[in-house]
């Protein structure tokens, strides 16, 4: 890319190349969101974000949650994370933080019989939820009170499989072989509740990113997402990217079509 072009439309062209590995139906990169909005450039199916404010992290914008131990009052809320009403394979993988050593939710929805979450036992476990029942907590992990790590979830036809920072803790055999996934609304960073139609289990602290995939994805790649956040999350502000396009002659839609994949950010991509 010409030496010219602002630093942050270089970092928007290298994420073009770099993208949430195949299968991700559902993405909340927190650098493309902008006031009350989380957007996903993936699937579409955009956050709300309620009473959570925006702060900045090591990798660029984050959304801060001051939840304490009842009822949320900061959490993202979306229609859907893009899987089907029937799943035998799919994985979650979270950048947050946790500052309350109690359980709560990552991500998570259950209407009657039908949902799934997935969240932390306490500091030092991580847990799978199906239909509001806990079907696995993962071998014990070192206290993540405070540090954002990688949260990653494998459910295989009946394994569940956690990782951390991108290394396994533990395999177990449990959870449906089909799982009923449920349609939402969803919690992000929190757990939607539809039997009580309230948020619960929100999170203190913080959410860079949030992806779901409709596969399982191997461990290597679950190692190569968690050793370079810039494919993930490391991009530049909306305002920044906007400055960036103003200066190149266009401006940035807010939302990236997949169609766009290997065009020009400049030359019909992503500024027109």
């Amino acid at each position: 890319m010409p030496s010219n072009i602002p630093k942050e439309l270089q970092w928007w062209d290298w994420n073009r190349t770099h993208p949430p590995a195949a299968g991700a139906t559902f993405h909340l990169p927190m650098w493309a969101g902008m006031g009350a909005t989380a957007f996903d450039p993936v699937g579409g199916h955009d956050g709300a974000i309620t009473g959570a404010t925006w702060g900045s992290g090591n990798n660029g914008p984050i959304i801060s949650c001051a939840n304490t131990s009842g009822l949320p009052t900061d959490y993202v809320s979306a229609d859907s994370i893009g899987l089907g009403a029937t799943e035998s394979a799919f994985t979650a993988i979270i950048r947050a933080n946790n500052d309350l050593n109690e359980p709560k939710g990552f991500i998570g929805s259950r209407s009657g019989g039908v949902g799934i979450a997935f969240g932390i036992a306490n500091g030092t476990s991580m847990r799978y939820i199906e239909y509001g029942v806990i079907q696995q907590d993962s071998a014990a992990i070192p206290s993540t009170i405070g540090t954002i790590h990688d949260y990653g979830y494998v459910i295989d036809s009946g394994s569940i499989s956690f990782y951390l920072d991108g290394v396994l803790v533990s395999t177990h055999a449990g959870g449906s072989a089909a799982v009923s996934t449920g349609a939402g609304p969803w919690g992000i960073g929190a757990f939607w509740d539809g039997n009580d139609a309230r948020f619960e289990i929100g999170i203190r602290g913080h959410l860079e990113v949030a992806t779901i995939y409709n596969r399982a994805l191997t461990p290597g790649e679950i190692a190569e997402l968690a050793a370079d956040p810039f494919i993930l999350s490391r991009m530049p502000s909306s305002l920044a990217i906007q400055t960036a396009a103003t200066l190149a002659g266009g401006v940035v839609r807010p939302r990236i079509n997949s169609s766009l994949a290997g065009t020009s950010p400049l030359f019909g991509g992503l500024v027109s």
